[in-house]
């Protein structure tokens, strides 16, 4: 008997095509088991469990005005996705209070001034009109 190498084995295409979709469906019926476990484990069912505000709220000085060693001093303590929403919004409240106070004070102080300076010439052209008016009497 001689070796006549591997036997061919013919394969069917309907039987094939077969093969491939049975796979298909048990991979995706474990995606949707292995999702189902994960789901359940991690949640239980249940919500989310309250946040608890452990960390220090930055210290922002109050009483009196921001100086810039405030602002270089200032730390916001870092979340998941960068710096604490509320911190940086509460110094941007702070920081525009203090810049509107600042400018009313500032307006005040120039309406103050431009008064001051109304009152002082007018002043002057008072004495002025003194001077004119007591001047050398004409000869009788």
């Amino acid at each position: 008997m001689t070796n006549r190498g591997p036997a061919r084995v013919r394969s069917n295409p309907i039987r094939l095509s077969e093969s491939i979709a049975v796979t298909w469906v048990w991979v995706v019926v474990i995606v949707v088991v292995i999702g189902a476990l994960s789901v359940v484990l991690v949640s239980r069912g249940e919500t989310m469990a309250e946040v608890y505000d452990d960390r220090p709220d930055s210290t922002i000085p109050v009483g009196r005005p921001l100086t810039a060693d405030d602002l270089r001093d200032i730390r916001f303590s870092t979340a998941v996705r960068g710096y604490r929403m509320d911190e940086v919004d509460a110094l941007l409240s702070r920081l525009r209070a203090d810049l509107l106070a600042r400018d009313d004070r500032d307006e005040r102080d120039r309406d103050d001034r431009d008064r001051a300076d109304l009152l002082a010439r007018d002043d002057r052209d008072d004495r002025d009109d003194i001077d004119r008016n007591d001047g050398p009497l004409p000869p009788a």
